[in-house]
């Protein structure tokens, strides 16, 4: 049974106080607290394992191995990818970084919901840069403004849910490959990247709730691209003349990655699972519901969406007339 009070007993930072009173954490769409499962995962690979992978054949750096590839696996499943697909990266801005540099794409529209992280990368990188207004998902509670680009561009960048409202954009259609940023959306909704039908799909583990330092990349066709970064654990063979790469995903991951951090972010997971991601959508929905219901009885007080849809989201952001937000910030916290 989903009980959240009891569920609260996983976080042992939960049992700070803060000023005075319990922690209320409510900066989740930054990051996420971590479960106690998930903290003994990184303390036990640092206790007895703490090896390098796929560069040894004594029985530490193979047992380290095994488990990084079973957490590839275990986050291709989670997406319903195939691990080959999957590429370990510092997270979901060097995600986009590394496509935008490898990638290269001279004409890029990028959403009006976009963090900054899939925006200026983009942004730097194209020739033709456009931004766009995206509808809501729902069509009824669409924004009046083109859901589309201008124009046809090789790359369109989306969010799946917005840092900032929480709101969930339509993919337009397009011939355009597809750059998906799914660090809210792996959060709050159950992904399949066969049925999102996008290119590349990109999210990081501290949010969901896992450790830092690790994002997940997932790419249509990994082996189309050419290496992000150079060095050891990406190549198949050196010479003095030339030097040929790994297959994907290997050929993407150049020195020690994070080993710690993929490991127990599969234990995130399986934590996930144990509880229901349905379940804590379901949860995040209510407590948003009696938020918006209480922060609505103020007129001075006005939630920001950037479409028409009212449909309250876990992710809520508001403004106070005449109160600037550090100073909202700061009074809360206290």
């Amino acid at each position: 049974m989903f009980d959240p009070k009891e569920l609260k007993k996983d976080f042992p930072i939960l049992n700070r106080e803060i000023n005075g009173h319990p922690l209320a954490y409510l900066d989740n769409a930054a990051t996420s607290q971590k479960p106690q499962a998930v903290i003994n995962a990184l303390s036990d690979y640092y206790s007895t394992i703490n090896a390098n992978v796929h560069r040894g054949i004594h029985t530490l750096s193979e047992e380290a191995s095994a488990q990084y590839e079973a957490a590839r696996a275990r986050v291709a499943a989670f997406i319903n990818a195939k691990p080959e697909q999957i590429v370990f990266t510092r997270g979901t801005t060097d995600s986009v970084n590394m496509i935008a540099s490898t990638l290269r794409p001279k004409s890029v529209a990028a959403s009006l919901l976009e963090h900054h992280s899939n925006f200026v990368p983009w942004q730097q990188v194209a020739e033709d840069f456009q931004v766009f207004i995206p509808q809501a998902r729902s069509k009824t509670e669409c924004h009046a403004s083109t859901a589309s680009p201008s124009n046809n561009p090789d790359l369109l960048a989306i969010t799946g849910m917005s840092n900032v409202t929480g709101e969930i954009p339509q993919i337009p259609e397009t011939n355009a490959k597809i750059f998906l940023d799914a660090a809210q959306l792996a959060t709050h909704h159950q992904i399949d990247v066969q049925s999102l039908n996008v290119d590349f799909l990109t999210f990081s583990a501290h949010k969901i709730p896992g450790p830092n330092g690790l994002g997940i990349l997932c790419s249509k066709d990994p082996d189309a691209l050419p290496p992000y970064q150079f060095g050891g654990g990406m190549v198949r063979q050196v010479t003095s003349q030339e030097t040929t790469f790994a297959p994907a995903p290997g050929r993407f991951e150049a020195g020690t990655p994070n080993i710690a951090a993929a490991i127990a972010f599969a234990t995130a997971l399986d934590y996930l699972e144990d509880v229901g991601l349905k379940n804590i959508a379901d949860h995040s929905t209510a407590l948003a519901t009696q938020a918006t219901e209480i922060l609505n009885q103020f007129p001075q007080i006005t939630i920001q969406k950037l479409t028409k849809n009212t449909t309250p989201t876990p992710i809520i952001s508001f403004t106070i007339d005449g109160v600037h937000p550090h100073d909202i910030s700061e009074i809360f916290n206290q």
